[in-house]
């Protein structure tokens, strides 16, 4: 039997059949998985949240059902609170996961402990590097406990220094100024990421809000400037 010459770069000829290990086979390039955004939000389920419910609801998930479609990586750890209670619904739970909510599970009731929700849930997410930190409320602080003005600015300045992004959402507020105040009353440093809104319009801010968000997820927003300018806010309402 005549031995086949190995064939090389070198001596392949036009008119020869290479052995079947030639050219070599390579391997497609594995692709890196995405890197995860995650974004905890806080959602205001108190009674005088009652006039805007239908509205909330379908705000909410105009959110969520907009970064499901974007599909960029994106896990949710959603609170919703009142004095009756502070339910962590899901901790770090990726997007396409995450149900709708509905009347029977979005039911608001009650007052408004909003530093023991925000406190709470910044607590559930220790050790966490980088988190979007969303908060939606039409109210004031009138009911916590184990958080004051004081203990809820220091917790939320010390992960903004580790690169957590807070953003706050006012609901029906009078004007800008009104839930800016709310706002830096609860530690939040960036004017650049607050916005005013009417419930008329939750849907539409909520479907910018997703918009904001994925450009978060691709870095291109600045720290505290989360909506990049004041004018920017104001055009979400």
């Amino acid at each position: 039997m005549v031995k086949r010459k190995k064939v090389t770069k070198k001596n392949v000829s036009s008119d020869f059949v290479p052995d079947r290990d030639w050219p070599p086979i390579v391997k497609p390039h594995k692709k890196t998985s995405k890197a995860k955004t995650k974004i905890a939000f806080v959602l205001d389920e108190t009674a005088s949240m009652m006039s805007c419910k239908d509205k909330a609801i379908s705000g909410f998930n105009e959110y969520i059902t907009t970064l499901q479609q974007k599909d960029k990586g994106f896990t949710l750890t959603l609170t919703r609170f009142n004095t009756l209670y502070i339910k962590k619904d899901f901790v770090d739970k990726p997007i396409k996961d995450i149900p709708l909510l509905d009347k029977d599970t979005y039911r608001p009731d009650a007052c408004t402990p909003l530093y023991d929700a925000i406190g709470k849930t910044i607590n559930e997410l220790q050790g966490e590097t980088k988190i979007l930190f969303i908060v939606l409320t039409d109210g004031e602080e009138n009911s916590s406990k184990e958080f004051n003005k004081d203990s809820i600015s220091k917790l939320i300045k010390e992960k903004e220094t580790i690169g957590w992004e807070f953003v706050f959402l006012g609901a029906d507020y009078k004007s800008y100024d009104d839930a800016w105040k709310v706002a830096y009353m609860a530690g939040f440093s960036g004017s650049g990421s607050v916005c005013a809104f009417s419930t008329s319009d939750f849907v539409l801010t909520m479907s910018n809000l997703a918009n904001q968000t994925v450009s978060y997820s691709v870095g291109d927003t600045q720290k505290g400037k989360f909506f990049k300018t004041n004018q920017d806010e104001k055009d979400m309402s």
